[in-house]
């Protein structure tokens, strides 16, 4: 149903190139998650089966999970976590100047089971293609593309990030833009 527009097909392994624009889609992933309030477990550029990275945010139980819960801010939390699994795809097409059409279909596909909860079939589309723009918008901000190249040059150095220590990246980069933009 959804395969015409949630991309093309798994992305091969290819060299320093792809794994640039792998740790730039992670790294689009952490810094929504974090601007949304998510809690970072790890971030890596390991590829693992058929994922040349993953970005992990911690699963709540099914007592506090959104899905499960009835609070009014169910629908607010499930539309930041779907942007969050779309901002991978949106960073990576920032930092390459084109449209990406392959390796992200597993994060459309979350997003998409997350936003079931809260719209109809026939509205998804639209969602998508919404939370998608909103993630593009958030990224790029020049403090939170700050936040992504240096969260990227430091996942290719080191190739793997506990949350913790990736979360502490994103908010001293972000700090650091804002203060030397009140410099300036």
């Amino acid at each position: 149903m959804f395969n015409e527009w949630k991309g093309g097909t798994t992305r091969g392994r290819g060299g320093a190139a792809a794994e640039k624009a792998t740790a730039y889609h992670e790294a689009g992933h952490a810094v929504i998650g974090y601007l949304v309030g998510e809690t970072l477990e790890y971030i890596t550029i390991i590829p693992t089966g058929d994922a040349w990275g993953h970005t992990v945010h911690k699963r709540l139980g099914e007592d506090s999970d959104p899905a499960y819960s009835e609070d009014d801010e169910k629908d607010i939390r499930l539309e930041n976590v779907s942007m969050m699994h779309l901002a991978g795809r949106a960073a990576e097409e920032l930092f390459s100047g084109a449209e990406v059409t392959t390796g992200s279909e597993e994060d459309t596909e979350q997003a998409i089971v997350d936003l079931l909860y809260i719209w109809p079939p026939r509205e998804i589309e639209t969602q998508i293609d919404r939370l998608r723009a909103e993630a593009k918008e958030l990224l790029q901000k020049p403090e939170n593309w700050h936040a992504i190249e240096i969260l990227s040059r430091t996942l290719l150095d080191r190739r793997r990030l506990d949350g913790p220590e990736a979360c502490n990246i994103v908010v001293a980069a972000i700090e650091h833009f804002r203060q030397g933009s009140s410099n300036s």
